[in-house]
């Protein structure tokens, strides 16, 4: 495989210059975000018996690349905050802790500070937030299921009660995360965590595009528990693997967990 010269920067500020093997450009770019890594400069390794008109190809590489990396893992600090309670965007610098929209503490960004504890529960939670989360994509999708099924119903069984038990499975599943993540933000207990994992939900696609996934972690009584954060909002890629943050839970239902305060 053709091997790739970088230049990238880490969660701490250190430049880095190397080299890294991957089938393309592409795969090497996602490699180095996957790391934490923030990519400023990537090409491909001119070999000894590479002709001249190679540069050529090489820079059309280049800015393809460059394109494509607009959103490094890490945001730098001319980057935009995107508010994970009501997806606003404040432009750099951004000088306020809370959103100037809907009054929600916004993420700190990325980097070693985990930032303020959350408040003591009960929390309050904006409003639109509760909304966002109990009527997203997929109840709509479960809703839409379960009426074409009853309706379908009513002029032959059999395959239309798959339609409507489907739809009713994928309704009261959603339904039950969005309750579950509010009852944590609100009453959860709070917990130092960290992000495992930056990347793309690969079980998941629509229109070709598969969402965003951040995997998150923290310890309970000695033992790690896990969550996870799917979004279709392109910030999610400004953080790393590593990152600390504060993880809100139900002590009784370890499933209920949220990031504090929350990603958009």
């Amino acid at each position: 495989m053709p091997v790739f010269e970088y230049q990238a920067t880490d969660a701490s500020g250190m430049v880095i210059s190397a080299e890294i093997t991957a089938k393309d450009a592409l795969a090497a770019a996602d490699a180095l975000r996957s790391r934490g890594l923030t990519v400023s400069n990537i090409s491909q390794k001119k070999l000894a018996s590479q002709p001249a008109a190679g540069a050529f190809f090489e820079t059309l590489i280049k800015k393809h690349i460059n394109s494509n990396i607009d959103e490094p893992i890490g945001r730098p600090a001319e980057r935009s905050t995107t508010c994970g309670w009501c997806e606003t965007t404040i432009p750099p610098p951004v000088t306020v802790t809370n959103c100037p929209n809907c009054g929600g503490n916004l993420p700190l960004p990325p980097g070693a500070d985990r930032g303020p504890a959350p408040p003591p529960a009960p929390r309050h939670i904006p409003r639109k937030f509760e909304y966002k989360l109990k009527f997203g994509i997929m109840f709509w999708f479960g809703l839409l299921f379960l009426v074409m099924g009853l309706s379908m119903a009513l002029f032959t069984l059999g395959f239309s009660l798959l339609f409507a038990l489907a739809g009713g499975f994928i309704l009261r599943s959603s339904w039950n995360t969005a309750t579950g993540r509010i009852a944590a933000l609100k009453f959860g207990q709070a917990g130092e965590g960290e992000i495992t994992y930056v990347g793309y939900d690969q079980t998941t696609t629509v229109n070709g595009r598969h969402p965003f996934l951040v995997k998150y972690r923290w310890e309970v009584n000695g033992r790690y528990r896990d969550g996870q954060k799917t979004t279709w909002n392109d910030a999610a890629m400004d953080h790393f693997r590593g990152e600390p943050l504060w993880v809100v839970y139900m002590p009784d239902n370890t499933s209920q967990s949220a990031i504090w305060p929350p990603l958009a």
